[in-house]
């Protein structure tokens, strides 16, 4: 059997706001409907999240809030401080000791991070602007086994549409 790993990019967030920690930056009126718009992306899809885990910065936890309201599902949601300024290798390891062994899971987190693993599993360049999501399946029967060395397949890279309203998305072949 085969696991799904579903990596997104939290939604677009305020810039630098002052007398505010970077970790506290909340989501702009565009990053909430980003994360809505996923949710509902990702009912359309065959495998929905059984469980969402997020970074505990509160762009990462207003994505993932926003998300799992959109649907229709009600997936289990954890929140990891570990995910916040991670490296590949950390986030493997976190991802080694989810609970329940999800078919689907949903990972909520920040860049350069996201876009280096996502490289890492599937031997490519996956570019994943804000609230971009990578859909992943990994040749793996329990998240235990995952590691860097596995070799995954990008089923497709997919981002809600952007302030003009243009839809992007891209499967695995380009």
């Amino acid at each position: 059997m085969s696991r799904y790993l579903l990596l997104l990019r939290h939604g677009k967030a305020e810039k630098d706001v002052p007398d505010l920690p970077d970790h506290e930056r909340p989501l702009t009126r565009l990053g909430r409907r980003q994360a809505r718009a996923v949710g509902k992306h990702l009912r359309g899809l065959p495998c929905l999240p059984d469980l969402i885990v997020a970074s505990t910065a509160r762009r990462a936890r207003a994505t993932a809030r926003r998300v799992a309201r959109a649907l229709k599902s009600k997936p289990l949601r954890l929140l990891y401080p570990e995910l916040y300024n991670a490296q590949p290798e950390q986030v493997v390891q976190l991802l080694r000791k989810v609970p329940f062994s999800p078919i689907t899971l949903l990972v909520v987190g920040h860049n350069p991070c996201w876009e280096q693993l996502a490289a890492h599993l599937v031997r490519q360049p996956v570019p994943l602007p804000t609230a971009g999501l990578a859909r992943i399946v990994l040749p793996i029967d329990d998240w235990s086994e995952l590691s860097l060395d596995t070799e995954g397949r990008l089923l497709d890279v997919w981002s809600p549409p952007d302030e003009r309203g243009e839809a992007r998305a891209r499967d695995a072949a380009g």
